[in-house]
């Protein structure tokens, strides 16, 4: 299999395995007001965003 092919095949497990979590109350990422609002994150010095 095609190195593409395989990591296709991989996020669509993976994905459905999230849907699957969402559905049955198992996702431990399912607190979406734990996800930080990117308007509130500080850029890095490594990393900084141009303007």
């Amino acid at each position: 299999m095609h190195s593409d092919e395989f990591l296709q095949a991989y996020l669509k497990i993976c994905h459905r395995t999230f849907e699957k979590q969402i559905r049955d109350g198992t996702c431990l990422w399912d607190t979406r007001e734990d996800s930080p609002n990117p308007e509130n994150l500080i850029e890095s010095e490594d990393n900084q965003q141009t303007e």
